[in-house]
């Protein structure tokens, strides 16, 4: 194993787990190593904890232990993280790095820090993106991937062990959906449902049966119908369209969930677990998250990452404590972050640095609620303009109507969840109301947005219960 820079009274070696569904699915909530970044409903990054690297991308190298909006970020669609460096995609395709950069894994050809945002101007039409602690990958719109960085293990993909400050084509990966990085490796998923790897493999986390490392990407064995991936700190995580999750590589804490500590070289079913819709790894624990909005955790438990209200490893998946309605989830280096349908984070585990964004810098055993997120998620302030409206029931559990106080000659209405994604859209002419059918959507906070044909906006927050 190579020896790492990054030595700060104990010795880190930590990834937080990263999932990009089989479609473009911009991440929201992403933790790194000892920090953490979400990308608000405005398209604005907010950003907390470690920052020696500038990880935080506020210009200084202070931990910050409350959310913070950076000024110089907008349209951003997703961001991604693992070890101490950062990266957002915009809606554009266009990519902006920041943080440690010591073996060019900010990608923007030098090997400087960047305590604030640059553009990643060699790659373009990207649409997904992915960190490893010192490495960085990329999705094409053409489904090719691409890679930057170190490459002491292969880790670029590229056939060679060249380190990369510019993103280079990783060898023959084509019709790729999906990707994510671990310690020193890579992942990625085609859209047949199997899944390649490359990078170290000294735990057999490149799950093809034994422990060589590659430079190029190889098949990992047996695994078919997989719609997600994540790569932890050496194990990996693979969800299948039935709901169950296979884990394989590192298993020192119980990371793989198969109730031993026996590292395995290729994929192994997690029986316990079914109805999981995400998966996440973290240095050596791992999050799914289930159908119904719960979390389960299994592996290292040291400074309450598992969110049970203790500290005690666990080599099978245990419920995650109080929380419900959770919507994603992501696994860091001994902490823990999940965004739940109301808007809300909540995270559990190691915060010396303020990795769990609640002021405190205090460890937590069980979810404790992140500091505000972004501001709109206090609610939303109304538009002066010449809209006269009512929106009635809410809170809502069938329908409710949208009522004005003249007759609308073209108007849209429009709903997003809180994180951004259109639930609806719709546009209307010469009617005085509007009925929202509750139909498909589920409980939680949603943002009601009504544009006029003078472009007179009026924002209202709905509940649907």
């Amino acid at each position: 194993m190579k020896s790492y820079k990054h030595l700060y009274i104990f010795i880190l070696l930590t990834f937080s787990g990263i999932l990009i569904h089989s479609f473009s699915f911009s991440q929201v909530i992403i933790s790194g190593a000892d920090h953490a970044l979400f990308v608000c409903n405005d398209s604005t990054v907010s950003s907390w904890g470690y920052n020696l690297y500038g990880e935080i991308g506020d210009g200084t190298t202070i931990p910050k232990f409350i959310p913070e909006q950076l000024s110089n970020l907008t349209g951003i669609v997703s961001v991604a993280a693992k070890g101490n460096h950062s990266i957002a995609l915009t809606s554009n395709g266009t990519l902006f790095g920041w943080g440690d950069n010591g073996y060019g894994e900010v990608g923007d050809g030098t090997t400087i820090q960047r305590n604030t945002p640059v553009q990643i101007t060699a790659i373009n039409n990207i649409t997904a993106i992915a960190c490893g602690y010192e490495h960085s990958i990329a999705l094409k719109g053409d489904s090719t991937v691409w890679a930057w960085g170190d490459n002491t293990f292969g880790e670029i993909g590229d056939g060679t062990f060249i380190q990369r400050n510019v993103p280079v084509q990783v060898s023959g990966l084509t019709g790729i959906t999906a990707i994510s990085c671990a310690g020193d490796y890579s992942l990625a998923l085609k859209k047949d449902g199997t899944v390649w790897a490359w990078g170290y493999n000294f735990f057999g986390q490149l799950g093809n049966g034994n422990t060589t490392l590659s430079n190029i990407p190889i098949q990992v064995s047996g695994l078919n119908n997989v719609i997600a991936i994540s790569g932890g700190g050496y194990h990996s995580l693979a969800l299948k369209n039935d709901g169950t999750v296979w884990a394989w590589g590192w298993n020192n804490n119980g990371q793989l969930g198969d109730s031993t500590s026996n590292d395995s070289y290729i994929p192994k079913k997690i029986i316990r677990l079914s109805g999981i819709t995400a998966v996440s790894g973290g240095w050596v624990h791992s999050l799914a998250l289930k159908n119904d909005g719960t979390v389960w955790s299994w592996g290292n438990n040291s400074y309450g990452q598992l969110g049970d209200n203790s500290t005690t490893n666990s080599p099978i998946p245990i419920p995650v404590s109080i929380l419900s309605g959770v919507i994603q989830i992501s696994a860091g280096r001994y902490h823990s972050l999940s965004l739940k349908n109301d808007g809300t984070a909540w995270g559990f585990g190691y915060n010396q640095f303020g990795e769990l964004g609640d002021s405190t810098g205090i460890q937590r055993n069980f979810p404790a609620k992140t500091f505000l997120l972004c501001p709109q998620y206090t609610g939303i302030s109304e538009i002066k303009n010449d809209i006269s409206v009512s929106v009635f029931p809410n809170p809502f559990s069938d329908n409710t109507i949208i009522e004005f106080g003249e007759m609308q000659k073209h108007t849209t209405i429009k709903v997003s969840d809180v994180v951004g994604k259109t639930i609806m859209a719709e546009v209307i002419k010469y009617t005085k109301s509007f009925s929202i059918e509750r139909g498909t959507i589920k409980s939680g906070i949603y943002f009601l947005q009504i544009t006029d044909c003078n472009n007179n906006i009026i924002n209202r927050k709905i509940i649907v219960e």
